[in-house]
């Protein structure tokens, strides 16, 4: 039972007048022994009813405080439901303090979104939205990958063209080129949560209610608009294809039409995600 009186200090175990940086300490020493519990209960393969759940809500809870307490904006309507007076303590940062790259990830990703009084997307307590500059990073890579794939098969399928077998080449270079796609896009989300570009980019692919990795129909579902595209319209595919694939830029809660549609979330790769269902 949680109890109401419990503060995110005391999910941390530090006092409310704590610096940022003793509660980002406190935070990853208390997520890896939340991370190390549940690793513990899936191994022991305990049957149903065991403590499994009571770790895995711990370890919501740890990130969930984590999330309030290194935001500013968040961490002092925290204290000011508390009744906590932390008018001593320096919960700004000013320009020249800003947050390195370890933070920057720690950091709940939608913190500047807040700070111009945007509500935070949330789909997962605890979970950190991945940030739209790594996304669009991830993104680019992937296209290059696949691009000088693709342009690859397009030239061999040209070269070996002749007039009497233009469309059973045609067929084939299709059928290569859904082989490819499937292989670089839907076989490693489903097994990792990341391609290439996203696992350089230290971000991934999660099913938005579990937070858990994503079942291959959800991940089919949603790269099935950019496949189809680049299948069978050609350059305008292309295009579509890559629209499809940004829309996450236009979207106030960084959500792409892929997401959408395949009920998934992207996420920065902090934990690993468990494999639940196929």
């Amino acid at each position: 039972m949680v109890n109401e009186d419990e503060t995110n200090y005391d999910v941390l175990g530090v006092e409310p007048s704590a610096t940022k940086d003793e509660i980002r300490d406190a935070y990853r020493e208390r997520l890896a022994s939340a991370q190390a519990d549940v690793t513990r209960e899936e191994t022991a393969k305990r049957p149903a009813g065991s403590s499994i759940a009571a770790a895995r809500e711990e370890e919501k809870r740890v990130r969930a405080a984590w999330q309030v307490l290194s935001d500013p904006m968040q961490r002092e309507r925290h204290d000011a439901t508390h009744g906590i007076d932390n008018t001593g303590t320096e919960l700004e940062l000013s320009e020249d303090d800003e947050p390195d790259d370890d933070e920057a990830e720690d950091a709940a990703p939608v913190s500047r979104r807040q700070a111009r009084g945007t509500p935070p997307p949330v789909f997962l307590d605890g979970h950190e939205l991945a940030p739209s500059g790594r996304r669009a990073m991830a993104a680019f890579i992937d296209l290059v990958i696949v691009g000088a794939v693709g342009a690859a098969i397009i030239g061999i399928g040209a070269a070996i063209e002749t007039k009497g077998n233009k469309d059973t080449v045609q067929g084939i270079v299709t059928a290569v080129a859904l082989a490819v796609l499937l292989a670089y896009f839907v076989l490693p989300t489903t097994i990792t949560g990341q391609t290439i570009g996203k696992r350089l980019t230290h971000i991934m692919v999660v099913d938005r209610e579990t937070g858990n990795l994503a079942r291959v129909s959800r991940v089919i579902t949603r790269y099935a608009i950019p496949i189809i595209a680049l299948l069978l319209l050609g350059f305008f595919g292309a295009l579509l294809a890559i629209m499809a694939g940004l829309s996450f830029l236009m979207a106030k809660d960084l959500q792409s039409l892929g997401d959408r549609v395949g009920k998934t979330i992207v996420v920065v790769a902090r934990y690993k995600p468990q494999r639940t269902s196929f």
